[in-house]
């Protein structure tokens, strides 16, 4: 199906939760046959028709996936490819970007003369789909993880059924790679322009070039390198409103500032969409003169919705206290960049 289609992914929705699995999660599979679906499925965020395409850019960008689905009650429409994205964002791309700013320099690489099996074993222990090929320490072409799978149940080679075991299929990966590999590889220059590099990737119908420069391999980029330049032109700062300052300048201004810290702090270690602060002002019973304060705070990320609240008399204490209460929504969350989680047979 992935071949016919030419996909890199195949989305299932299953209670409620939109699976995939990719070429790469097939290669890690010790048996095809027997291995279910959603035990080497990722859980990955679905779009619906109305998501605005910054939005999905961040998200591909962040889960480094290459498509995302979408649906509509409940059923997956289409998918979203990072080729389309990126294919409708080219014209807003600044000629003044560099191949050499976004490329991957001194790309790992593997001789002509190793085996498909040795290739396949780098992708998934380095979590790349592209390997530059070299013969005689010369570049001689680039094979990736779609020719390694289709490779696998060739019927030219020893066919190996899904439900194999894995030793039968390391038989069936024992040849050179470069019976496999792409001798005619898209080549860029580092200092080609980033516009050029698109035309270049979109006409040639890969999702890869290698960077050379006098005959040598310098890197390699892939559209994922694209979407994050595209993801941090699509970043806005967020919407940060305080509503019920007091009046007195001194407090209203102490206020605005600690909260606008708090927020830029904060969005340093995650995407924060909005954040609001509310000041409730009253004066107590025993002394009127004196007042007592309520702020509560509502911070939007992508994932989450926080609330916080604190009382007291001095506003700028108020706020020292819940900056220490925000800041441990970094201490529950993962260390780790987000991925698309996978699904355990539970599920």
């Amino acid at each position: 199906m992935l071949k016919k289609n030419d996909s890199y992914e195949i989305f299932s929705v299953q209670a409620g939760k939109v699976l995939m699995v990719t070429v790469r999660d097939l290669l890690n599979a010790k048996n095809l046959s027997t291995s279910r679906f959603s035990t080497i499925a990722a859980v990955v965020p679905k779009l619906s028709p109305d998501d605005r395409l910054g939005s999905v850019v961040r998200i591909l960008s962040e889960y480094r996936i290459r498509a995302l689905p979408v649906v509509q009650k409940g059923k997956v429409e289409g998918a979203l490819k990072i080729r389309d994205i990126v294919k409708m964002m080219q014209d807003s791309m600044s000629s003044s970007v560099k191949v050499s700013a976004i490329m991957t320099p001194n790309p790992i690489t593997i001789d002509s003369g190793d085996t498909a099996l040795k290739a396949k074993n780098l992708m998934l222990r380095r979590k790349i789909d592209h390997l530059p090929i070299m013969r005689n320490g010369k570049l001689a072409g680039i094979v990736d993880s779609d020719s390694i799978l289709y490779a696998i149940r060739s019927p030219e080679r020893q066919p190996v059924a899904w439900g194999s075991s894995t030793f039968e299929m390391k038989r069936t990966l024992n040849f050179p790679v470069d019976e496999i590999m792409s001798g005619h590889a898209l080549e860029v220059a580092p200092n080609d322009s980033l516009q050029k590099l698109i035309a270049e990737m979109l006409k040639a119908g890969t999702n890869a070039a290698l960077v050379t420069w006098a005959h040598e391999l310098q890197g390699i980029v892939t559209f994922r390198d694209v979407v994050k330049i595209l993801a941090e032109k699509s970043k806005q700062e967020p919407q940060v409103y305080i509503v019920g300052l007091p009046d007195d300048p001194f407090e209203s201004e102490t206020a605005k500032t600690k909260f606008s810290r708090i927020v830029a702090t904060l969005s340093k270690s995650m995407r924060i969409i909005e954040a609001r602060a509310k000041i409730k002002m009253q004066k107590t019973s025993k002394d009127r003169e004196r007042r007592r304060y309520q702020v509560m705070v509502s911070i939007a990320t992508v994932n989450n919705i926080y609330n916080f609240s604190r009382e007291g008399f001095q506003l700028s204490d108020i706020f020292d206290q819940l900056q220490q209460s925000i800041k441990r929504i970094n201490v529950k969350r993962p260390k780790t960049k987000p991925t698309a989680r996978k699904m355990s047979e539970t599920e």
